[in-house]
Formats: structure tokens, sequence, C-alpha cells
């Protein structure tokens, strides 16, 4: 069983020189939760100082991943043969996390949260954001 730094490793080395599409580019950063965070929009809106009612939607993963920008400087890094960046993170990211789910939070300039539960009962994933206007 691979531990939470390893997967963290895994998904920071995937990430790299991706992006989603969006009127700006934000890098992808990796986070860890503590498993007893109870993921709620109640949550991830206090992580922005948003007010209540502000929206908080959650996606499945399948209907993230057809969004993302490929730096070209990423092309060299190694993944399995005919796979992809964009292909690689998902990967990275169904077989080391289970749950796995989008969440955004807010309009126009949109946090972006990518998490799932490690093996060892924490959330695991990655940040970003994207303007849409």
């Amino acid at each position: 069983m691979k531990s939470d730094e390893q997967i963290l490793a895994e998904l920071k080395v995937a990430a790299e020189g991706l992006y989603v599409m969006s009127e700006s580019d934000y890098p992808f950063e990796v986070l860890r939760w503590e498993g007893t965070v109870e993921l709620n929009p109640e949550y991830l809106r206090e992580l922005h100082g948003e007010p209540e009612g502000t929206p908080v939607t959650v996606e499945a993963l399948n209907d993230f991943s057809g969004f993302f920008i490929i730096d070209s400087s990423n092309k060299g890094v190694a993944g399995h043969v005919g796979e992809s960046p964009d292909q690689r993170l998902m990967r990275v990211l169904r077989e080391n996390l289970t749950e796995v789910r989008v969440y955004r939070v807010g309009k126009l300039n949109i946090p972006i949260y990518v998490v799932g539960k490690s093996p060892r009962g924490n959330w695991l994933g990655f940040s970003t954001r994207v303007v849409e206007t």
C-alpha cells in the first residue's frame, strides 16, 4: 500500500504542465486534508471566506477530464505507452484514490478541488482555479 506522501508525489509529477481550460491559467497544486474533514459546501466555502449561499457544485471525475490544456514542456514526462499527460493524471487519481470528486466553489473566479480518499483514509488530490466570465 502506498503512503499518502508517495501518492502526492505521483500526483505532483502527473499534474506538471497541465492547466484547466479557462480565461486564465492556474497551475495544479497537490493537497492533503485529514480524513476527519467533512467535504461539504460549508467547509469548501470557509476555505475561501465565501458567504453562505455561494454555489458549490460536485462533478464526477469523468465530467472534468476533458478540459485540460497541456503545456508543451510536459511531453517528456514518463507514463504508460501512448498515454497523454491528462490521461496519466486521471490514471494516477483512479488507481490510488476512491470517492474521487471534483468540487467547484463560486462563480467567475472559481477554486476547483479534485480529491479522493487515500488508502490511509485522508483526502488527497489537487486544487486549481478557473476564471469564467
